[in-house]
């Protein structure tokens, strides 16, 4: 981004969308989360395994998150009036890094 910007000067919004997108797939990748959808008022994430305390620390920084073992999920409700890129991106590195 600031390359881009260096060379071209102030980026547009859908450049800085698309590089805050391509962000957000670098850190799903690192955690080793395969997919992040919005489902209704939610976004799943998955495949995804949390110890013990980082099932609290997703409890208490996310209430109402949704951990299924079975399916090695998390759904967690959306936030309202907040970027949801940078959100999932704060979301992944709190609790699955």
């Amino acid at each position: 981004a600031a390359e881009l910007e260096d060379r071209y000067g102030p980026l547009p919004t859908p450049v800085t969308e698309l590089l805050s997108i391509a962000g957000l797939r670098c850190v799903l990748h690192r955690a080793g989360v395969a997919e992040a959808v919005a489902v209704g008022q939610a976004v799943r994430f998955s495949p995804v395994e949390l110890s013990e305390s980082r099932q609290m620390r997703l409890a208490r920084l996310y209430p109402g998150a949704k951990i299924s073992a079975a399916t090695r999920t998390i759904v967690v409700p959306r936030p309202k009036g907040e970027d949801l890129v940078a959100w999932a991106t704060s979301l992944v590195t709190d609790v699955v890094l």
